[in-house]
């Protein structure tokens, strides 16, 4: 019944000796680095304290054997099963496919990489021109036609179509490539990606409640889009709150 008690684990940390910690935590401290290949370490089965790197290897020995990574028994090499590197056993081999699941299931949120405030500020100025530009190009001819036209009626219809048509060229150029490609032309211009909380795309409502949100962070003397500034962690604006978005990198996983 003593062969089976759990291994425990001893190793070094500024010259002090640490333990003892049972394999799962000790495979815990190896994963955060604490724990790292020339760390000194012992447990039972072992003749003298050894870097970690050499007992994970295996010294060479008569009988070709090697710890588990987990329980950190010696087992015949042939016996342990390889996962990229690391040698577990068969009765650990359930504890080490759970935790491997575990950490799949939420390293999509801890791999997103968070726009910062600057980056946001960037992509915003881009669009900003674009779309000016937009409007500019396809309301010049109705400019032109308020400045030579005397009837102030006829004025007010222009610079009411003019308006409109502003508004419309606004909201389709933020509104369709947000649903579509889930980012602005600017935000594509700085590698940026707008998503939901949960890592899900924005639908066209979404995406439409997102455009009049920015138009309420801006209403209220920019302090929505300053907001980013101060959210370190995810960096939301307050159309973001609103509409349960995030902006990333593209290139981050989700």
């Amino acid at each position: 019944m003593e062969e089976s008690a759990t291994v425990m684990w001893y190793y070094a940390e500024n010259n002090q000796q640490k333990g003892p910690v049972d394999p799962q935590a000790f495979l815990d401290l190896v994963r955060q680095g604490i724990v790292t290949s020339d760390t000194l370490v012992w447990r039972s089965g072992l003749p003298t304290w050894q870097p970690y790197g050499a007992v994970v290897a295996g010294a060479p020995s008569d009988d070709a054997q090697q710890p588990c990574h987990y329980c950190g028994k010696p087992h015949p090499k042939n016996e342990l099963i390889d996962f990229n590197g690391t040698s577990v056993c068969a009765a650990c081999k359930p504890l080490f496919v759970q935790q491997f699941k575990e950490d799949a299931e939420l390293s999509p949120a801890l791999a997103r990489r968070y726009a910062g405030f600057w980056i946001r500020v960037l992509a915003t100025v881009l669009d900003n021109i674009l779309c000016g530009i937009l409007v500019q190009v396809l309301t010049l001819p109705l400019l032109f036609g308020v400045t030579g036209a005397r009837n102030s009626a006829a004025n007010l219809s222009v610079m009411g179509v003019t308006y409109l048509i502003s508004f419309t060229i606004g909201f389709l150029y933020y509104v369709m490539p947000m649903a579509k490609y889930g980012a602005t032309p600017g935000k594509m211009a700085c590698g940026l990606k707008v998503i939901r909380s949960d890592g899900a795309a924005l639908t066209y409502g979404r995406a439409i409640g997102r455009y009049f949100g920015n138009i309420l962070s801006g209403m209220i003397l920019w302090i929505g889009y300053l907001m980013a500034a101060f959210d370190k962690q995810e960096h939301k604006a307050l159309h973001d709150i609103l509409c349960d978005t995030r902006v990333i990198y593209k290139n981050a996983k989700i």
